[in-house]
């Protein structure tokens, strides 16, 4: 879907692609310092389970909301093609804490999934002891193969913003890509709320993402 806006100073028509590109094509993944032994680890099992499909494999995943958790796995589900291969992988998403009536699931899926084969991956924003105490649960997720996301180093960072902006079909100034790393705010919440912020304020004010949209962005966060 496009929308067509005109500018005044120039009397030209501009047309903002509404549309974004894919976010999890596998060309715009950055694998940074803070996800390299969580793709090892994936990496390895998904070797194990292409040379043995009837094995089990179990990967518990952790970090910060925002930190490319989902990014991550749809990662590997596209370059491997694993939504077209014979492969069993079962993904379970959990929050901060884990309801009792959400157990069942869990323990379903997991012995399931260990009797006929395949790869079970739980993914939340805190590790297993905070997650839950019920026994049945947690003896489970001790298992897994347990691995957190850190956030990337302040040398990454610039690469990572480029390949949220190339997703967006969003340009930024050098001034205001520069001002934007010195100043990311503390309580962020993750790269992509920034420049989904930055893209929306770009849009509603028909302007471009210069410094004073970054600085305008950055207030609002602090």
């Amino acid at each position: 879907m496009k929308n067509k806006n005109f500018d005044l100073k120039t009397k030209k028509q501009l047309i903002l692609d509404l549309k974004p590109k894919d976010p999890f094509s596998p060309s715009y993944f950055v694998p940074h310092s803070g996800v390299i032994e969580a793709m090892a680890l994936f990496e390895k099992m998904l070797e194990d389970l292409f040379l043995n499909p009837s094995s089990f494999k179990t990967l518990y995943i952790y970090g910060k909301s925002g930190s490319g958790k989902t990014h991550l796995l749809n990662y590997f589900l596209k370059s491997k093609n694993l939504e077209e291969s014979s492969i069993n992988i079962k993904l379970i998403e959990l929050k901060d804490s884990l309801k009792e009536d959400e157990v069942f699931n869990i323990v379903s899926s997991y012995d399931l999934i260990k009797s006929s084969g395949g790869l079970l991956v739980f993914t939340s924003r805190v590790e297993p002891h905070k997650l839950t105490s019920n026994p049945h649960a947690l003896s489970r997720f001790l298992t897994a193969s347990i691995v957190s996301i850190l956030r990337p180093k302040e040398e990454e960072l610039e690469m990572i913003f480029r390949s949220f902006m190339q997703r967006r079909n969003l340009e930024i100034s050098k001034p205001g890509l520069k001002y934007l790393l010195n100043r990311i705010p503390n309580n962020f919440t993750s790269f992509s709320d920034i420049l989904d912020l930055i893209y929306k304020t770009c849009f509603s004010k028909n302007v471009p993402a210069k410094r004073a949209v970054i600085k305008d962005v950055i207030k609002k966060k602090s």
